[in-house]
């Protein structure tokens, strides 16, 4: 169906973070989300599996710094990194599993009837629950120069840990957790948007 032309991405404030439209917004997507993720079992769709995201990961050093950056990484550092990659690794294979988006952001939720309407969903997998999580709330294409945590409970939203600056040796928090079986009650980590 169509779903219109009018994506988060241009209707979220970043002037006032906690404004009623963003607490919507950003509850019906995580609302959708809930129901997304148990959409799809195993074996409906691709694993998310140890290759896959090793394949992924070791885009960071062979893509990123290598090309864009341009920096080689020596052996010691890369046996570092592949330390670091493999408690990732094992990290995302130990969580909880449903259907991932992959691409779950402000540019691919649509604000539409019922809300929101999902694009760009041809990548999805089955892997860690937290993925998607963390794709909407650490959005590549919000900006987010201060963080804090807020708790999203229904339609209200509580600060519980004021909005800091992380260049100036703040943590930025990235967690999630469902409350309740079956709930469709998040309490977010939530880089603001300020």
């Amino acid at each position: 169906s169509d779903l219109g032309s009018t994506t988060y991405l241009s209707q979220l404030d970043t002037a006032q973070p906690l404004a009623a439209g963003n607490r919507r917004l950003y509850g019906d997507a995580l609302d959708a989300l809930v129901r997304l993720q148990s959409a799809a079992g195993a074996g409906d769709v691709p694993a998310y599996d140890e290759a896959l995201l090793t394949r992924e990961m070791n885009l960071f050093a062979d893509w990123y710094l290598a090309r864009h950056v341009g920096l080689q990484v020596d052996d010691a550092r890369r046996s570092e990194l592949d330390q670091a990659l493999r408690l990732i690794l094992a990290n995302n294979l130990a969580q909880p599993r449903g259907l991932v988006h992959r691409d779950y952001h402000s540019r691919n939720l649509m604000v539409s009837e019922p809300n929101p309407g999902i694009l760009d969903f041809q990548d999805a997998v089955y892997g860690p629950l937290t993925y998607d999580v963390v794709s909407l709330l650490r959005d590549a294409y919000q900006r987010r120069d201060k963080v804090g945590l807020v708790s999203f409970r229904g339609a209200g939203a509580e600060v519980v840990l004021p909005v800091r600056n992380p260049r100036k040796g703040a943590a930025a928090i990235s967690a999630v957790a469902l409350a309740g079986a079956g709930s469709a009650i998040w309490t977010a980590a939530c880089a603001l948007m300020v």
